[in-house]
């Protein structure tokens, strides 16, 4: 049974800084990160908009080969067209959130963490000497690590917080089922996110772009009622 000082579940953004910002603290402890998909970053799970300065508090991303575009420009347009112009100037960022991940995972390595791709929780229970036994499947096999803290970094599914008996469910009525594309040779403002509101038969939703590149934005699509 492998004994580690910190065992963190899930390698995106908040498992990989978690991962790395222990190790910078305390480079003695022993911290193992794990991602259950093959490859970090993918596939993306999300939009990859993000403010300036929330993304400079872990990252700088002045010429760096994650980000695809500035943004300089944010507008919210309204089911009767009025348009609201949230911010101007230095507001964000669009990321390559599969080469983002994967360097933030990276830095997590470089700063001593052991990453283990592939490999997924399976379930969690305290001993009652206060450490946490917690059973894990991957391409190594089946195992259990046992440590001292564990961080939940597993997203909406946070089945980490309710094997250690916090109530982390999401009731239907708040959420929403969304899309995501890519889309290629498409018209986009390289430097403008929009999002739009939208009231089609009697359902509400908010499709909003976000512009990578000339002709290749992401668009996502979220449906609600």
């Amino acid at each position: 049974m492998p004994d580690v000082d910190l065992l963190v579940v899930g390698a995106g953004p908040a498992g990989a800084v978690a991962a790395a910002q222990a190790k910078r603290a305390a480079p003695e402890l022993d911290v193992v990160l794990l991602e259950r998909d093959r490859a970090v970053g993918a596939p993306v799970r999300c939009a990859e908009g993000v403010g300036d300065a929330g993304l400079r508090e872990f990252a700088n991303p002045d010429g760096a080969p994650w980000v695809a575009r500035k943004i300089s420009r944010v507008i919210f347009i309204a089911p009767d067209d009025s348009g609201v112009r949230v911010a101007e100037r230095d507001v964000g960022w669009i990321l390559d959130r599969t080469r983002f991940d994967a360097h933030l995972a990276a830095e997590a390595v470089a700063a001593g963490a052991e990453l283990l791709v592939g490999t997924e929780a399976s379930g969690m229970t305290r001993t009652p000497d206060g450490r946490w036994h917690v059973a894990v499947r991957g391409l190594r096999g089946a195992s259990t690590y046992r440590a001292k803290v564990v961080i939940g970094a597993d997203g909406v599914e946070a089945m980490v917080g309710r094997w250690a008996g916090l109530d982390t469910r999401v009731p239907a009525r708040d959420m929403e089922s969304c899309a995501q594309y890519v889309v290629r040779g498409s018209i986009s403002t390289p430097t403008r996110s929009t999002c739009n509101s939208v009231t089609p038969s009697r359902r509400v939703g908010m499709p909003g772009s976000f512009p990578r590149a000339w002709g290749s934005p992401t668009w996502d699509w979220g449906w609600w009622r």
